[in-house]
């Protein structure tokens, strides 16, 4: 074995130690591509080239896009918008068996477009509407399993964190990026929808009463008060589609709109500096994560290994479709121990050489990725959407409880990667059509 090899399976090691360990990710990759850079070429060439790097690619004028997002997510969370929302859900499909969760699902949908960020949205909405399942009978399970679920949404629907970060680490255009997310998203939602409409009518005892019907003009109604998070998606998204707005500035507009929506509010200022401390919070955290991933990938990319288990994979006999299968299918145990965002930044550098290398798209095996780290968010034993819930979920519900409820949404997520893998176009007919 030669000593590149030797040296990169040792760093690996001691980035498995560092996670156990309970060490944050972003600085125990931080930590080994330091390390491994070091070993490969000499410490002092590692402490000039990496800080200058670092200094490099943080001032990306593009990564503005991550902080002005994080605001307006923020801002929109405490402009207290999503109540309106989930009752046009409600009045439209709240009539339906399951229809409670059904709009908790479009709910997280319309708010997960806003925000941009899955937590957010799941805390936002599961405060709104567990408490409303709970009134209708639904059992525990199933209302904490929806919101977990669902929740995780907002990591596809654009504009998404997850979506500049890969864009950022891969250099893909963050405009296709978002319109290639657009239709899976949506997709996503739709076959949630579906799969609670379904378990309900088999389950009918787990999916409580069924909710009061309105009429057309009650549902017109309550859309009224959907006129801000509406708004808001067509200034950001429809500027951004429309070649109107760049990413950065939509992402500004976004944030001035969201700011002008807490002012009509009646928001007081200490609700407005809380939204700007929370977002800056929440940057602070992904841009350290950045940039661990940034320093792990210039090792990997150092060592060679990358360019070479890409050939090897290549080289296999299997074909290009079952190879993506095979690597797919390793993400599923991964996603059970390791958080998704951390199972992106850690896998990327490796993966995406390979599956370019095997002929497909990089931005449509961005937005599979992308589900397959919401799948990671709501799988045992380390599903992270499923222990935020537990904070928020009636007293008593075990956490077991709740992964028996996300159960039949990791079924569902395994149908929508199924078909956004065996039909492409799904999703790269909107980024192909106008862009």
């Amino acid at each position: 074995m030669d000593p590149t090899t030797v040296i990169v399976i040792s760093c690996f090691v001691g980035m498995l130690i560092l996670l156990a360990m309970k060490v944050p990710v972003g600085f125990g990759m931080m930590i080994v591509g330091t390390v491994g850079f070091a070993l490969l070429r000499s410490p002092e060439i590692a402490l000039l080239i990496i800080p200058r790097i670092i200094f490099e690619q943080t001032a990306n004028y593009t990564l503005v896009i991550l902080p002005l997002f994080m605001v307006t997510g923020a801002l929109v969370m405490k402009a207290d918008v999503a109540p309106a929302a989930f009752n046009f859900a409600q009045r439209c499909v709240g009539h339906l068996r399951g229809g409670v969760a059904m709009a908790t699902v479009v709910t997280c949908a319309m708010f997960g477009a806003c925000t941009g960020s899955s937590l957010a949205t799941s805390l936002t909405i599961g405060r709104l509407t567990i408490p409303e399942m709970k009134r209708y009978g639904y059992s525990d399970a199933l209302s904490c399993g929806t919101i977990a679920a669902a929740g995780t949404l907002g990591m596809l629907i654009p504009p998404s964190g997850m979506m500049v970060i890969y864009a950022f680490l891969t250099e893909q255009s963050i405009i296709k990026l978002f319109m290639a997310g657009l239709v899976p998203g949506l997709l996503s939602a739709l076959i949630y929808v579906v799969g609670i409409y379904i378990y309900a009518l088999i389950n009918p005892g787990k999916a409580g009463e069924l909710a009061k019907r309105f009429n057309w003009n009650d549902r017109l109604i309550a859309m009224r008060g959907t006129w801000g998070i509406f708004s808001l998606f067509v200034i950001v998204i429809g500027g951004i589609y429309s070649g109107f707005f760049t990413v950065t500035e939509a992402a500004g507009a976004g944030t001035v709109f969201a700011f002008g929506l807490m002012m009509l509010r009646g928001n007081r200022w200490a609700n407005i500096q809380a939204s700007f401390l929370d977002g800056a919070r929440t940057t602070a955290v992904l841009f350290f994560l950045l940039i661990g991933a940034f320093v792990f990938s210039l090792f990997i990319a150092m060592s060679g290994i990358a360019q070479d288990l890409s050939q090897f994979i290549v080289s296999w006999p299997l074909g290009p479709t079952a190879t993506l299968i095979v690597i797919l299918l390793l993400y599923i145990p991964l996603g059970m121990v390791i958080d998704g965002v951390s199972m992106l930044l850690l896998t990327l550098p490796i993966v995406l050489p390979t599956v370019i290398g095997l002929g497909y798209d990089p931005i449509w095996f961005g937005i599979i990725l992308i589900k397959m780290c919401e799948l990671a968010n709501i799988t045992p034993p380390i599903g992270l959407h499923v222990f935020v819930i537990k904070g928020i979920a009636p007293p008593g519900t075990q956490v077991v409880e709740i992964f028996k409820g996300v159960g039949i949404f990791v079924i569902l997520d395994v149908i929508t990667i199924a078909l956004l893998v065996a039909f492409p176009q799904i999703v790269l007919w909107l980024p192909n059509t106008f862009h």
